[in-house]
């Protein structure tokens, strides 16, 4: 974290970038922690606390009235405030959030952050961009399911072993969004890249196991 850049809201390190910061049960932090946190979240970050605020630190120990202030800053309440209750948990990302279960930090990123892919089943997803992809591994999509990616273009299933492409018939596009239908069982990884370009004809809906190959006729 103390090698991180901040960049349009932003934490970028080691060839990642992060949107969302979460301080899991820091009573006591670094003082270089807690202030790269106040900066990512006027950079337009955000930072969650899971449980308890910092309440000492290598600056000072406990009892520092520049980590309170700091603290306060980030979060609208001190450690000392807000386990006595004295605070309301705030609902925009322009405050740093506290949640108090592990539930409710998916909760919050759901409600600030996009999905990247979102699916009816349950799923497991990684998302790469390199160059001007968009590369995602899907993992748990079920076979004819559909799901929805951040991004758009030409969409393609890449097989990993052989490098064989084939295209993914988009069912619609909005908003920047782009919903397939997954080609694979839930038990294989599905590589779906979408390259520039334009996509495909729609296949809005169709009883077909699979589409192999789709053909637009004027007329």
């Amino acid at each position: 974290l103390d090698r991180a850049a901040i960049r349009n809201g932003r934490l970028e390190v080691s060839g990642e970038r992060y949107r969302v910061l979460v301080l899991a049960e820091m009573r006591a932090i670094r003082w270089t922690t807690i202030r790269k946190a106040l900066a990512f979240k006027k950079a337009g970050g955000i930072v969650i606390a899971l449980g308890a605020l910092p309440e000492a630190s290598d600056r000072m120990g406990r009892g520092d009235p520049v980590l309170n202030g700091t603290v306060r800053e980030l979060f609208g309440v001190t450690a000392p405030g807000h386990a006595a209750g004295n605070n309301t948990p705030s609902r925009s990302p322009r405050t740093g959030l506290i949640a108090d279960h592990p539930e409710s930090v998916h909760a919050l990123v759901d409600r600030f952050v996009p999905k990247d892919v979102s699916s009816p089943d349950s799923i497991m997803a990684l998302h790469r961009k390199i160059g001007p992809r968009d590369i995602y591994m899907v993992l748990g999509a079920k076979r004819n399911s559909h799901c929805t990616f951040r991004a758009t273009g030409r969409a393609e299933l890449w097989d990993p072993w052989t490098g064989a492409a084939k295209p993914l018939f988009q069912v619609s596009m909005r908003d920047g969004f782009t919903t397939v239908r997954m080609p694979l069982d839930a038990r294989e990884a599905q590589i779906v890249v979408f390259s520039p370009g334009e996509p495909g004809p729609l296949v809005e809906t169709t009883d077909l196991d699979d589409v192999a190959s789709v053909d637009v006729k004027k007329g």
